[in-house]
């Protein structure tokens, strides 16, 4: 989202007033100050169910009367109903910025909609991942007009889902465990965005970012860990693992190389076997190298989903190997003692690392 003072910074910073160091300092501080004085998160949580319930109720009112219409008469609808939402939010921008954050977000998930009954009236026959596509390039394009953080969440989504979706149609083949592959590429996706934070967006946009990692990593790492793998399709899920790769860095604009390691990671096979030591020695030094990658980043979120990841390794050794050992009584004290202790150890774990990134900071 464009700020009153854009067009300032850069008229000074043309004319040589400031350096571009001071004018992007001057904007990373004026970004904080406008976030801290004018969210208000119930208006925004209000505006967000509100908006959920206005499509729900949109799509729920088109779909009983669907089949009575005729193809021009819906198609009608889908567009009147994408242009009425952004007009709406356009309309609205001068009274509450909130207000038309919102219709434009609402108007962007709805392209998505609007392009599969388009599908559907016209009875086209293609890949879906195409019309993942045509929706990525729709919240690419809300952005770079916009440049509101909603539209460049909807992009981190659609983007990585549509290359994903892409490669599962031309590469995987019918009956094949495609979870383990597009649970490599999603855990890939998910740490890179924990990890980066790009100078090029702003401070609302990285903590989008952060957001959707961390809701994505631990899901994607149980996805590809399931189902048994051996010969190609293993080799398939180092593809998907280093396709992620190259997309995280194209997407932030850096090479490292933690996202070799990342991505390397996330491409070693797990047993099929549930109760396999090598599968939770796995899971365990994952979360351990993201905790350490945490501190040298001085990164509080990495550092959590880290100890998060190798504390899941702990427990799930401890009920699938040790659990089933000992009799049901004394399994659950120990287990109780185990859980707490471990959690105790943990939660000290994360401070001592946190304290460690905080003052090497």
């Amino acid at each position: 989202m464009k700020t009153d003072f854009d067009h300032s910074l850069a008229d000074w910073e043309g004319a040589g007033i400031i350096t571009p160091e001071t004018a992007a300092a001057i904007r990373l501080f004026e970004e904080a100050r406008i976030e801290t004085a004018t969210t208000n998160w119930p208006a925004m949580l209000a505006m967000a169910f509100g908006g959920l319930m206005l499509g729900a109720g949109v799509l729920l009112f088109i779909s009983a009367n669907w089949d009575q219409l005729s193809p021009t008469a819906r198609f009608s609808i889908v567009v009147a109903a994408i242009g009425l939402l952004h007009g709406l939010a356009a309309w609205s921008r001068a009274k509450s910025e909130i207000l038309a954050m919102t219709l434009h977000a609402v108007g962007t998930i709805a392209v998505g909609g609007g392009i599969a009954l388009c599908g559907q009236i016209f009875n086209m026959s293609s890949h879906w991942s195409n019309a993942i596509g045509l929706w990525a390039l729709g919240a690419l394009g809300g952005w770079w007009l916009l440049r509101e953080w909603p539209q460049f969440a909807l992009a981190a989504v659609l983007v990585p889902t549509f290359v994903a979706a892409k490669l599962e149609d031309l590469f995987l083949q019918p009956g094949q465990n495609r979870d383990t592959c597009l649970g490599s590429f999603a855990a890939v996706i998910a740490i890179v965005y924990i990890s980066n934070k790009p100078s090029w967006i702003t401070h609302l946009e990285r903590r989008a970012l952060l957001w959707l990692g961390g809701l994505a990593i631990v899901p994607a790492v149980i996805a590809m860990g399931e189902g048994r793998y051996a010969g190609e399709l293993a080799w398939w899920k180092l593809g998907f693992s280093f396709a992620a790769f190259v997309l995280t860095c194209a997407l932030t604009r850096t090479v490292q190389w933690e996202y070799i390691v990342v991505a390397a990671w996330c491409a070693i096979p797990f047993s099929d076997r549930f109760d396999s030591l090598a599968n939770h020695i796995h899971l365990f030094a994952g979360g351990a190298g993201l905790a350490a990658w945490g501190v040298t980043q001085y990164n509080k979120l990495l550092i959590n989903w880290g100890i998060v990841l190798a504390g899941i390794a702990i427990v799930v050794f401890f009920f699938s190997s040790v659990f089933d050992k000992l009799s049901r009584s004394f399994g659950l004290i120990v287990a109780g003692v185990v859980l707490i202790g471990g959690g105790f150890l943990l939660d000290r774990l994360r401070r001592d690392l946190i304290g460690r990134a905080e003052h090497a900071q």
